[in-house]
């Protein structure tokens, strides 16, 4: 070996050695892309259209959906963006967000969101039919047996407008 390729190896070896050595990071958890998410959804929100939270309400309800979202924050998270897409001015916005929480069965805070967004849209001024009635259908889907949501069903019954009332019936024998 001549005398500049042993030297050439040598630096080589020395540029090696000092070189950083790169920790491979590990990929984050589905819990953690989550809230990662969310918290971009919450600093973003007001900035969306419409067309752009239909998209995140189906990112949302994907995260919700997949049991490898485990940890009590990441689920807190999820619910809070739902929560603030509820109070969106678009109806067909809250709309879509009522439709997509049907795909939630078994999930009594879902439940108790929609019942929260049905009870604040039968109040508006001019309720938009098309929201309480997507509410009332996903009660129906998500079958909550929470007393809260079950007494409000029941109270439902009594309401002035026949389209709420068999809405509500729907929404119980569903």
């Amino acid at each position: 070996m001549t005398l500049s390729r042993t030297l050439w190896l040598v630096g080589l070896a020395m540029l090696i050695a000092a070189a950083p050595v790169v920790a491979q990071e590990d990929e984050p958890t589905a819990s953690e892309k989550a809230s990662a998410f969310c918290k971009e959804f919450k600093r973003a929100y007001k900035k969306r259209t419409s067309a752009q939270l239909t998209d995140d309400i189906d990112t949302i309800i994907g995260f919700a959906q997949d049991p490898a979202v485990d940890e009590k924050n990441a689920k807190k998270a999820l619910m809070g963006a739902m929560g603030q897409i509820a109070g969106s001015k678009d109806a067909s916005v809250r709309t879509y967000l009522l439709k997509k929480c049907a795909t939630l069965t078994g999930n009594d805070d879902v439940a108790k969101l929609v019942l929260k967004i049905v009870q604040i849209e039968l109040k508006a001024r001019i309720p938009e039919e098309d929201v309480y009635e997507a509410g009332f259908e996903a009660l129906g889907k998500l079958k909550s047996e929470r007393p809260d949501v079950v007494k409000a069903l029941i109270g439902f019954l009594k309401n002035k407008e026949n389209s709420v009332v068999a809405q509500a019936c729907f929404a119980i024998s569903h």
